[in-house]
């Protein structure tokens, strides 16, 4: 069927354009990578006493899950994390203090967690995170793990594969290093090559990568970007000089060797 549009309004025809430049884009977006990872979540869950709960409990379930580290870090080990109640309150809206201290009392004594205390809040260690992350303990035989198509060339320069094309990143090794040893898992290339390289440009990659591995240590992780990190560029050596009153000079002294502060910690 054929049909002309030059008869309809300019505004018909311009929500006509917008939807098929939306549906353009929706269709471009889906070969892009998924970005800030992703948990296993086990079918079998709703036979659990927690989904038996109100929903507020397998909402903050579900956070922590989200939350604990996906791997062995310099910081955390796979399964554990940082929180505090003041930074929780914010991600869980209509979550009561009440609520979140009777839920991870209810886990502990499930054995489904285990909790320490630490100075402004408490690190909480899923029990048998392992198990339940490992997608080849899910339908063994039918899950095919997806390899990365990164390579790195000569230069030390990231080359992503995008099909028949490929995508340098020149310069950002130095600071994915940098992010794998301080967290563990990849850096968002894409965010990077826009927010790092402006400032590799104006003040110099050693001075870049120093400020970075700062943010990163002295970082809630629940409010990591790369865009906070351009936008407040230089002043988390203040956060560090705080930091060295907490954990004491030994610390500032494993990070100016180049340590990330693991073996005080």
């Amino acid at each position: 069927m054929v049909f002309s549009i030059f008869g309809w309004t300019a505004t018909n025809r311009a929500a006509l354009f917008a939807t098929h430049a939306f549906l353009f884009e929706a269709m471009a977006d889906q070969d892009e990578a998924i970005s800030g990872g992703y948990i296993i979540l086990a079918r079998k869950i709703v036979n659990s006493e927690i989904w038996e709960k109100p929903v507020s409990w397998r909402a903050i379930w579900t956070h922590i899950l989200l939350k604990v580290n996906w791997k062995d870090t310099a910081r955390m080990k796979m399964g554990q994390g940082y929180f505090s109640w003041p930074t929780e309150r914010l991600l869980l809206k209509g979550v009561t203090e009440k609520q979140w201290a009777n839920v991870l009392l209810w886990l502990k004594n499930k054995e489904m967690i285990k909790k320490h205390k630490s100075k402004l809040g408490c690190i909480i260690t899923v029990c048998n995170y392992e198990r339940y992350q490992d997608p080849s303990l899910y339908n063994k035989g039918t899950v095919k793990e997806n390899k990365s198509k990164r390579k790195v060339n000569e230069k030390g320069t990231l080359i992503m594969k995008e099909g028949k094309k490929e995508r340098s990143t020149p310069g950002l090794t130095p600071f994915a290093k940098i992010w794998q040893e301080v967290l563990g898992g990849e850096m968002p290339f894409g965010e990077a090559a826009k927010y790092l390289h402006p400032l590799v440009e104006r003040h110099g990659q050693d001075k870049v990568a120093k400020h970075l591995k700062n943010y990163l240590i002295g970082s809630d992780p629940t409010y990591l970007t790369l865009a906070r990190f351009s936008q407040t560029f230089g002043k988390w050596d203040k956060v560090m000089e705080k930091t060295e009153k907490l954990y004491g000079a030994a610390l500032q002294a494993e990070l100016n060797k180049g340590g990330t502060g693991k073996n005080v910690y």
